[in-house]
């Protein structure tokens, strides 16, 4: 009878640890949101509109500029996106700018540089905030892009906790796989968040017959046994798709986004790899029949096993933002809005 007991009360208390977590993760709220990565002038189109009001997204996180180094001009801004944003009834995202800096630029920078770098980065990023949202000052968040190395790390993180101790909103910043498995050997961020980017995994180059944008084996060698992040994460995840042209088994170039509406042009040969049917052009490029083209987007089912993978494996903060990379009506032709709409709440 003793052990009777020991075996229900064993069983009432594995079950109401299984029922703790269960609705725990029903409580997990995700925020919707998409990343606007353009460099030139840029508007939202209709069914892009269309697409963030029926999905009911509530963060933009639109890049600003980009800042690089030479030796002629010093750090200095560059690839400033001149997207206008609007407030209306449909769509009333909150806006979060975000800049891309080169590693570049924290190789070699002094104190003094630093400091001059921090300020003209503060005002350079609220002026064109005010100029390009409608002036609708109201700044809640930014986040800082930087592919940074155990080299420039220090300095980085310098620039980040400077940043931080100047400003009154939010400070997130992108966190790429390898640094997200080996925080020992490469920091961990001095940001409120991070946005655990989960594309790009790959040398398009260098692995011929692998999905580099987001290939689900490496995925989960990253993440698999990997320690909890010690601040709060966000997710990143690719929409977007691409295709790399080889003229005589030479790399000449990449196509994104509508130049990639060709594939009725082209014979597949494997599952990532065509080849021109036909001689034709696409955006100056003269392709010649035979050039062998590596197409590679993320479908409905990669996508959803990602998210599992992400899931079983990344501890996320109970709200968390869940963006995709990025917003452009060609690369949402591959999912219907019932697609993106059941990534939110898989």
């Amino acid at each position: 009878m003793k052990e009777n007991k020991h075996t229900i009360f064993a069983f009432i208390c594995a079950l109401s640890f299984s029922l703790f977590w269960v609705f725990r993760d029903s409580k997990k709220q995700v925020s919707r949101a998409f990343y606007v990565w353009e460099s030139a002038k840029y508007d939202l189109t209709n069914s892009e509109t269309k697409t963030l009001s029926q999905l009911k997204v509530e963060k933009l996180y639109v890049k600003l500029f980009e800042v690089e180094k030479n030796d002629v001009l010093g750090i200095h801004p560059t690839a400033k996106s001149e997207f206008q944003f609007t407030y209306n009834d449909e769509l009333s995202a909150e806006i979060i700018p975000v800049v891309y800096i080169r590693n570049e630029v924290f190789k070699g920078i002094k104190k003094a540089e630093m400091d001059e770098f921090v300020s003209n980065f503060i005002f350079l990023l609220e002026k064109r905030y005010k100029e390009r949202m409608d002036e609708l000052y109201n700044l809640k968040e930014i986040q800082i892009d930087c592919d940074w190395t155990e080299s420039t790390q220090e300095n980085y993180f310098t620039f980040l906790k400077k940043l931080k101790s100047k400003v009154n909103y939010q400070l997130s910043a992108t966190l790429r796989l390898y640094a997200y498995k080996f925080p020992d050997k490469i920091g961990v961020l001095p940001t409120d968040r991070a946005m655990l980017m989960c594309y790009n995994l790959l040398n398009v180059h260098e692995n011929r017959h692998k999905n580099s944008i987001l290939d689900l084996n490496e995925l989960e060698k990253y993440l698999v046994g990997a320690d909890n992040y010690p601040i709060p994460l966000d997710l990143a995840l690719p929409t977007y798709q691409a295709m790399h042209v080889y003229q005589n088994n030479i790399y000449v170039r990449s196509l994104h986004q509508n130049e990639c509406d060709i594939l009725s042009k082209l014979k597949k040969h494997s599952k990532l790899w065509y080849a021109a049917k036909e001689d034709f052009v696409v955006s100056n490029l003269f392709i010649r029949k035979g050039d062998k083209i590596k197409y590679e987007n993320i479908d409905h089912e990669s996508m959803l096993k990602a998210l599992s993978i992400v899931k079983n494996n990344v501890s996320f903060a109970t709200d968390y933002t869940l963006s995709f990379y990025d917003l452009n009506e060609f690369d949402l032709k591959t999912y219907t809005n019932e697609n993106l709409d059941s990534y939110f709440t898989h």
